[in-house]
């Protein structure tokens, strides 16, 4: 029987939320639900447009500045998202079943046992107040209940 690292854990349950129909994490109060983008959003058109306009929306909020398209997008879920195995991306959906914004995990580091909080947009601004901040909230408990993870940080402009 071989042993598993504590990296292992945490890079398991990754890959286990890239799974189609995989679980989400529910927000405080009822507020929304986070639920892992999977393969089935990089088939589905109407989600790759949807990630795509979010990006271009909220184009201000990326170091990288290129022109967004539908086809880069879906190459961008399926190798830079899907295809790593320590990033995660989930969709914020409001207690209506609506999908108003996104967030995601990056750069485990089990030396430092920390993780990234990446790709933190909100895409629909008529979105219920505060759900973001639920979201980010429920994102970093259930990042800070994992064994082998201590710290979540999130890298921003200085200004």
């Amino acid at each position: 029987m071989v042993a598993s690292s504590p990296a292992c854990g945490i890079l398991e349950s990754v890959a286990r939320f890239k799974m189609a129909g995989a679980p989400g994490i529910s927000l405080a109060g009822n507020a929304g639900t986070l639920i892992p983008v999977s393969s089935a959003d990089a088939m589905n058109t109407l989600s790759i447009a949807l990630l795509a306009r979010w990006r271009e929306q909220a184009a201000d909020a990326y170091l990288v500045k290129f022109p967004v398209t539908l086809e880069g997008t879906r190459t961008w879920l399926e190798r830079g998202v899907l295809g790593t195995a320590d990033r995660v991306l989930f969709w914020v959906v409001d207690p209506k079943g609506r999908k108003v914004g996104h967030l995601g995990l990056f750069r485990y580091d089990p030396a430092t046992h920390s993780i990234e909080l990446d790709n933190v947009v909100r895409g629909e601004a008529d979105g219920p107040a505060g759900i973001m901040m639920r979201a980010t909230e429920a994102l970093c408990s259930w990042c800070l209940e994992q064994e082998e993870i201590s710290h979540v940080y999130l890298r921003v402009f200085s200004d």
